[in-house]
């Protein structure tokens, strides 16, 4: 199981909030370094049976995703982590990062094309919009817009 730095701390803090930091690094140490479980959590100073543990119920929830992804239609999964991220006052670029790599991963393209300050993420016959706000006078600091796409 490999994943990206960003998608074991997404996952560790949504849905593993009892793990330790240690943990979590021992765990990206593992996930997206290749390293040994035994090395990670020596290196971490964690037990490898707790790491073994915490790493089988990340590969849980990610198993538990993969299948809710085929119930659900997949721009509607972009759509409502854009919703989630946008709520939880995630920054515009990490947001954009996560959505664009999502995106992707369901079968849809990125496009920046047009401004850095708007991503335009194409999934499913749907166009999902985000833009930088361009001053402190908006609520939050990036919104985004979801549409069929023309």
């Amino acid at each position: 199981m490999f994943l990206s730095e960003q998608q074991v701390s997404y996952l560790v803090s949504e849905f593993m909030p009892r793990v330790k930091t240690d943990s979590k690094s021992a765990m990206i140490d593992v996930t997206c370094d290749g390293m040994s479980i035994l090395g990670s959590a020596q290196k971490n100073g964690v037990t490898h049976q707790s790491l073994s543990k915490n790493l089988l119920n990340l590969k849980n929830v990610q198993s538990k995703i993969r299948i809710a992804s085929s119930l659900l239609p997949s721009s509607y999964l972009l759509k409502e982590n854009a919703h989630a991220l946008l709520m939880s006052d995630v920054p515009y670029l990490k947001a954009k990062s996560f959505l664009c790599e999502l995106c992707e991963s369901l079968g849809g393209k990125a496009d920046e094309a047009y401004s850095p300050n708007e991503l335009k993420l194409y999934l499913n016959g749907m166009v999902t919009c985000l833009f930088l706000n361009p001053d402190e006078s908006f609520e939050r600091e990036w919104s985004y817009d979801h549409n069929d796409a023309e």
